[in-house]
């Protein structure tokens, strides 16, 4: 360790988790990857499209726009939420045994909170499908 002790280096090293992990990295591929997922789906769905219309040149068939529960149906699948309480607990644990060596730790990840909820309330409400009711004896 340097002269002033290893504190320093453990906090220049939860400065990066903190800051370039969650917030930068785990943010930008919650938003990236589902997008292209989406504009994949999207390419793959207009090469159906368009050999759906060779095939059918010939009758005039009135196109429709697609019922909502078609639309619906493209998103993503839902897989659950074990990976978004994973981060948080993670975090947690960051938090809470880093907290003496790095101060600003709570404040980086309640900046990472408020963005990862809003992130997450996009994603689920625009990107992934809803979840099929499941029957339970009980709570």
């Amino acid at each position: 360790c340097a002269p002033p002790g290893c504190l320093i280096e453990l906090c220049i090293q939860l400065s990066m988790i903190m800051l370039g992990k969650q917030l930068i990295q785990n943010n930008v591929f919650e938003i990236l990857i589902p997008k292209m997922k989406k504009m994949y789906r999207t390419i793959q769905e207009e090469k159906g499209k368009k050999r759906a219309a060779e095939y059918q040149e010939n009758e005039t068939e009135e196109i429709r726009p697609k019922q909502q529960f078609d639309k619906d149906f493209a998103l993503e699948p839902f897989e659950g939420v074990s990976p978004e309480y994973m981060e948080m607990i993670i975090q947690y644990g960051f938090v809470s045994l880093f907290v003496a060596s790095f101060p600003l730790a709570p404040a980086f990840a309640l900046l990472n909170n408020v963005i990862e909820i809003r992130l997450d309330a996009a994603k689920f409400v625009t990107e992934i499908r809803r979840p099929d009711a499941v029957r339970c004896k009980d709570i």
